[in-house]
């Protein structure tokens, strides 16, 4: 299961700097993604 959360967390990534328009509310979902990860 934590494998697959990394994986998700690099295709956020890379989606965040091929669209650094939306980066600000990416970072936002980034956090609360974060945030899952650690209740999981």
């Amino acid at each position: 299961m934590l494998k697959l959360n990394y994986f998700l967390a690099d295709i956020f990534i890379l989606s965040a700097e091929k669209q650094p328009i939306k980066l600000s509310w990416r970072k936002i979902e980034w956090l609360h993604f974060i945030h899952i990860i650690k209740v999981l």
